[in-house]
């Protein structure tokens, strides 16, 4: 049962300077003018670049103030990449720059969406340049390279995490329709019965079971009979969803909703309106002996008058039992 969320995060701000520290780099993330325009607000963003009308991008984080010297030094390609580093001049002293685009959540879905904006690393290399030709290349790479490794294992535990979440949905789930199934139910009904007699608030079940569903199978095939499952199952989402309940695929043909704070009277006229809307479909069926297209029957209960899970359930299948006795396409 969905209870809540745990959001963990950390910010450019606080990774930057530790980067930097590591690395004995500085570094600064920018994003694209277009992007900060369209996303942020743009009373904040008009006075931001007022007051730097020569910055093409949103300083986002840096750990170094030398950020707009660095800038106003370097040329940096329209998509943000660039196969090389570069030695810039400034107040004396050599740097060593390079950048690389970066992408937002949306982006890595869509590969056709421009990149955010960019990472801008540099550093002063004016001894390794006096003393040692070549070494700065290695520290730039290595820094990189660190970088790009964090950035991956970031993406790999959050990439293992929605996997998880999606394996812990899908256990839920009916794999045909898409409804909970008998495992979730049979999970969630008894804590439904202990909330509702803690609260003193009425519990309503709704069972149904699709008329002659075995000659409909015979008559049109087992491809059809699971699409009229699905198309049912979406009239029942939709009811369950409307009133605040949980829609369950019990098994084969058979479906369950709980229906919180719900007293009977107002149970069996939800039921009505689902028994409503599956007639409503129109789903032929020449094999039905009560209908030209696809019915259901219904049976419903309440915890008004049932001491446990268990009880409730029985009353509602007894209920289901006599809507079928006395002609099926009802509510009992």
């Amino acid at each position: 049962t969905y209870v809540g969320a745990v959001e963990v995060g950390t910010s450019f701000k606080q990774m930057l300077p530790l980067f930097s520290n590591s690395f004995k780099v500085d570094s600064a993330v920018l994003l694209s003018k277009q992007l900060v325009k369209d996303r942020m607000w743009p009373k904040f963003i008009n006075a931001y670049f007022n007051k730097n009308p020569d910055n093409d991008y949103y300083i986002e984080a840096s750990s170094s103030k030398k950020i707009k010297a660095m800038l106003a030094s370097i040329h940096v390609n329209k998509n943000y990449v660039t196969s090389e580093s570069t030695i810039i001049e400034k107040d004396n002293k050599k740097y060593s720059t390079y950048y690389f685009p970066i992408f937002d959540y949306q982006a890595t879905k869509d590969k056709r969406l421009p990149p955010a904006g960019f990472v801008l690393i540099w550093e002063d290399v004016s001894a390794m340049i006096n003393a040692f030709q070549r070494s700065f290349i290695i520290n730039i790479i290595f820094s990189l390279v660190a970088f790009l490794c964090i950035e991956m294992c970031l993406l790999w535990v959050l990439n293992r995490e929605n996997k998880l979440s999606i394996a812990e949905r899908q256990a839920t789930l009916d794999g045909l329709t898409g409804l909970y199934n008998r495992r979730f139910y049979d999970l969630s009904i008894e804590n439904s019965v202990k909330r509702s007699k803690q609260n003193k608030e009425p519990l309503a079940l709704i069972i149904c079971d699709i008329d002659f569903f075995k000659r409909f199978n015979d008559t049109y095939g087992h491809a059809v009979g699971d699409q009229a499952l699905r198309q049912v199952a979406k009239v029942m989402k939709g009811i369950a969803k409307k009133y605040t309940g949980i829609a369950a695929r019990y098994g084969g043909e058979e479906f369950v909703i709980v229906l919180s704070n719900t007293p009977l009277d107002v149970a069996s006229r939800i039921a009505e309106k689902l028994r409503e809307g599956v007639e409503s479909l129109n789903i032929p069926h020449q094999s039905s002996s009560v209908s030209t297209c696809l019915t259901i029957s219904l049976g419903v209960s309440c915890s008004q008058n049932a001491p446990d899970e268990k009880s409730i359930f029985e009353m509602a299948d007894a209920n289901l039992y006599l809507a079928k006795e006395f002609g099926r396409n009802r509510v009992e």
